[in-house]
């Protein structure tokens, strides 16, 4: 009963300060020319999609995103792929090489045309905002069109975050009822040891 009693009373409290992920987005559409060979070239001033969270003020403006080689990005590479600015205000993602793929693969959908291809690159980074990291993140590069385009990308990221949640009432409260029954208990035993 006791260790019962103990492990209900740690489960409470650590149920009620658990942290929690939770994920801020932001998105681009635009241009792009990709080749076989391995580099992607983007159009100037790739339009904003969608956000959240952190990165809601940046909703109004294009980003700059930067060129680079795909196939031969690798260990050690730290590279910014986008640049966007709203106001002083200035958002940067820099991609590392921790979690990088990329697949380059005939398009199959209904109405593609000859040659078509699907680049998508995924991978990890950090996101700044003035310079300062503010969280990481994971990014989603998706393009369609023949090779040496010009082609349409959607480019997505996601930044991945724990932050401990102020605890909700009930599970205060359940933490007190807790603490209270296990006082109670302490208190009985003390006294059956006595009498």
């Amino acid at each position: 009963m006791k260790r019962l009693l103990s492990a209900l009373v740690l489960g409470t409290a650590v149920a009620s300060v658990a942290p929690s992920a939770f994920a801020d987005q932001v998105s681009y559409v635009g241009s792009d020319t990709f080749y076989n060979t391995g580099t992607i070239t983007f159009g100037s001033g790739m339009e904003f999609g969608t956000a959240s969270g952190i990165f809601s003020t940046f909703a109004s403006t294009p980003a700059t995103f930067t060129s680079f080689d795909f196939a031969s990005y690798g260990t050690g590479s730290a590279e910014t792929i986008l640049s966007d600015t709203s106001g002083s205000n200035v958002l940067t993602f820099v991609l590392s090489t921790s979690d990088y793929s990329y697949s380059l693969t005939p398009d199959t959908a209904a109405g593609a045309s000859p040659g078509e291809e699907t680049l998508t690159i995924l991978g990890d980074g950090t996101f700044y905002i003035n310079d300062v990291a503010v969280a990481a993140g994971n990014f989603n590069l998706s393009t369609q069109g023949v090779p040496g385009g010009p082609d349409s990308v959607t480019f997505s990221e996601t930044s991945y975050t724990t932050a401990a949640l102020t605890p909700e009432p009930s599970s205060l409260m359940l933490l007190g009822t807790g603490l209270a029954g296990a006082a109670g208990m302490l208190l009985r035993r003390r006294r059956a040891i006595k009498a």
